[in-house]
């Protein structure tokens, strides 16, 4: 039989915001199978007072290490529901989001309705551009928009399928992956987004702020997350396969870093969203 242990790790970030230091901070809980019955499973279950031998202390240092050697966690949980195409619903994100020179989001979509107007899965807003960083469904197809230049790729999604979609760009260039295969690179100059902006997911900002209503999402947005880096197509694998996510993520979209409008929604899936083949 097997326990668990676990620590919570405080992440701190400090961040200049016109010539201000702010701090943003998150906890990570993260944990490692202890077996029952250990010197350090006793002590933990309160078993036993005082550790009866060093055992107890080499055990407590090994999983300590592997705590802090962990390098990914399980997905967050979360999906976002949206049941119609209107500009009054949408999940706004509540934390400092950094500038970025490069970065990978990733989240499982599945839209119910086909429209020729770009629907907005996730929207990143500045003073400078209402498209810092946009991913949207147009025409079936996958679009993305780093700082105002706009890329499509030539693969049909289908609505009311469950797509893990992750999107990733750099100085260099953009590069989109479904359900962990690679669906293409192009390259071009990309210039670093800004922070401090505002994102939202289920539409489109056009100016900071402000949506529109004919890019409104309908269906759900699940395990929205973003690294400051391109992540590795075996990294993208783990996350299609295992929901196992990368811990240096700077975007999160759980339920309480964010604010649901309308008649936007969530749910908590039980288990992981994993491929059906």
């Amino acid at each position: 039989m097997m326990g668990f242990m676990c620590i919570i790790l405080a992440l701190l970030f400090a961040v200049v915001v016109d010539s201000r230091v702010e701090d943003n901070s998150h906890n990570l809980q993260l944990c490692v199978p202890v077996n029952n019955g250990s010197a350090l499973a006793s002590h933990l279950e309160g078993l036993q007072e005082t550790p009866a031998s060093q055992n107890f202390y080499e055990e407590l240092k090994t999983q300590v290490n592997r705590l802090t050697n962990t390098k990914t966690r399980i997905c967050p949980a979360v999906r976002f529901t949206f049941p119609r195409e209107n500009h009054e619903d949408y999940i706004l994100h509540h934390r400092y989001i950094p500038r970025l020179t490069a970065a990978t989001a990733c989240a499982w979509v599945n839209y119910t309705i086909s429209s020729p107007h770009p629907m907005g899965v996730a929207s990143y807003a500045t003073h400078r551009t209402g498209h810092e960083f946009t991913l949207a469904i147009e025409s079936n197809q996958v679009a993305l928009t780093v700082v105002d230049q706009h890329f499509t790729y030539n693969v049909s999604l289908t609505p009311n399928v469950l797509t893990h979609v992750c999107v990733s760009f750099d100085q260099q260039g953009v590069s989109m992956y479904l359900n962990e295969n690679h669906a293409g690179h192009q390259e071009a100059h990309i210039e670093p987004t800004i922070g401090g902006g505002t994102l939202v997911l289920g539409q489109i900002q056009d100016t900071l702020g402000m949506t529109d209503p004919i890019h409104s999402f309908s269906g759900t947005i699940g395990r929205f997350t973003m690294w400051p880096r391109v992540l590795t197509s075996k990294e993208i694998s783990a996350i299609y396969r295992d929901c196992d996510c990368p811990i240096d993520d700077v975007i999160t979209m759980t339920i309480d870093r964010v604010e649901i409008f309308g008649e936007a929604g969530y749910e908590i899936p039980e288990v992981c969203i994993m491929p059906t083949s």
